[in-house]
């Protein structure tokens, strides 16, 4: 299936999660659930297994983020670095970030 802003639109939400595969890019998805929400994903091999890499949520990632998601993956895939890996890595220390009610608490206890 060739990938454009309106056939990605008009994929319909069936009774189980399916999946659409962009010809021409290899392992550029777009998986769509039973809710209706769809999300890009990768599909790559390292080290011998298989893996998937989720990209985002359409429409908020559109088709040419996806697409430009898709070849930084790629490219750090054939350095070889896992993306995904590298990825939940990001999201783990995003998550373990000081937040803006650590800090308030911090200038309190200092001043």
């Amino acid at each position: 299936m060739r990938f454009t802003d309106r056939t990605i639109s008009a994929l319909k939400a069936k009774s189980s999660r399916y999946e659409e595969w962009e010809d021409g890019r290899t392992g550029l998805g777009i998986r769509v659930a039973p809710s209706g929400r769809k999300s890009w994903v990768f599909m790559y091999r390292f080290d011998g297994k298989a893996r998937r890499m989720t990209l985002g949520t359409y429409p908020l990632v559109t088709l040419a983020d996806a697409h430009m998601t898709h070849a930084e993956a790629k490219k750090k895939l054939e350095r070889g670095a896992d993306p995904g890996t590298e990825a939940v890595i990001q999201r783990r220390e995003e998550r373990q970030a000081e937040t803006v009610h650590d800090l308030v608490d911090e200038y309190l206890d200092k001043y």
